[in-house]
């Protein structure tokens, strides 16, 4: 996988690429970035180098493969995320939108999806009954991709199958499909105990110990399956997801496994809390090499009480 490193392109190739204008990216429609210093801020996580849009646009523009990492129910991701596919898509006549929120045995409303039919494609997807948030703050990303003629394209696992894998049924995923995903190749030891402590915390602590690792093996599914469907689309092509989707042990890892030489640019959007001004407490690793994505795009945070109440309920934890 070649990560895109702007600072190595050649001065002549950055003047074109930025002689290009593209448009500013979208005001927050959160909290005003005031509250948080943070907010509005960018950064290459791996050098710690401040970036503007216009940095972000040309390695967008650069890039083969495009990761964007989202909070699902934040309204500013899904805005920048718009605005990306926008910058991809106004360079490329052709391209694929890849989605995590559409599974792979459920997608076939999008293939032939046109822009004028984008605000009945939620009710074909079922959209409202999937327990995503709300398709309208999807829709202009789906728009900015059909607009320019881009395809779009269900990016997940079947149901079934990740739940198979969650239960510990590691039978029910062929070894020769195993193989082909990349499934096979074991993660590095550090990026196993990220995602296994991600699945811990995402979980609010209520999973038992002997449950992590088939979660594990169906989060490593989904990475791979989305992997998969970017390597099938159109190229080029855009990843909407969850930010864990983005990070070194996820997506990029068996992009890297498949096809190393596809340049992959990977953005997470964080939010960032109103008494947080340093990009290290939000990013792990931030500054250094094993960042865990290419850009931090840091946005106000959205309230949300405490998202482990249903979840303590439902295992009868309070």
């Amino acid at each position: 996988m070649r990560i895109i490193e702007t600072a190595l392109l050649a001065p002549a190739f950055l003047a074109a690429s930025m002689a290009v204008a593209s448009p500013a990216p979208p005001a927050f429609v959160g909290e005003t970035p005031a509250d948080a210093p943070l907010a509005g801020a960018i950064h290459d996580a791996r050098t710690g180098e401040a970036l503007a849009p216009a940095d972000v646009a040309a390695r967008i523009v650069d890039a083969e493969i495009v990761l964007l990492g989202e909070r699902h129910d934040n309204p500013d991701h899904h805005a920048l995320q718009a605005w990306a596919v926008g910058i991809a898509a106004a360079r490329a006549p052709a391209g694929g939108l890849v989605l995590e929120m559409v599974r792979r045995d459920a997608g076939g409303p999008l293939a032939d999806a046109r822009a004028e039919d984008v605000d009945a494609l939620g009710e074909a997807l079922g959209w409202e009954a999937s327990g995503w948030p709300d398709f309208a703050m999807y829709a202009p990303i789906l728009a900015a991709a059909l607009d320019a003629g881009w395809t779009l394209h269900a990016g997940d696992a079947a149901r079934a199958l990740t739940t198979a894998l969650a239960r510990g049924e590691e039978d029910a995923l062929a070894p020769a499909e195993r193989a082909r995903l990349g499934l096979d190749r074991p993660l590095p030891e550090a990026g196993r105990v990220r995602m296994e402590r991600a699945i811990v915390d995402g979980h609010c602590g209520l999973l038992s110990e002997a449950a992590v690792p088939g979660f594990a093996l169906a989060q490593r599914l989904r990475d791979a399956v989305l992997a998969d469907s970017l390597l099938a689309a159109p190229s080029p092509a855009v990843l909407i997801a969850g930010a864990g989707h983005v990070g070194a042990e996820a997506v990029p890892f068996y992009l890297a496994a498949r096809a190393p030489e596809r340049a992959v640019l990977s953005i997470a959007f964080v939010e960032a809390a109103p008494d947080v001004d340093e990009p290290a407490d939000l990013v792990a690793r931030f500054g250094t090499a094993d960042a865990p994505y290419d850009i931090a795009w840091f946005t106000p945070e959205v309230a949300r009480g405490d998202v482990c109440a249903d979840l303590r309920a439902r295992f009868g934890g309070g």
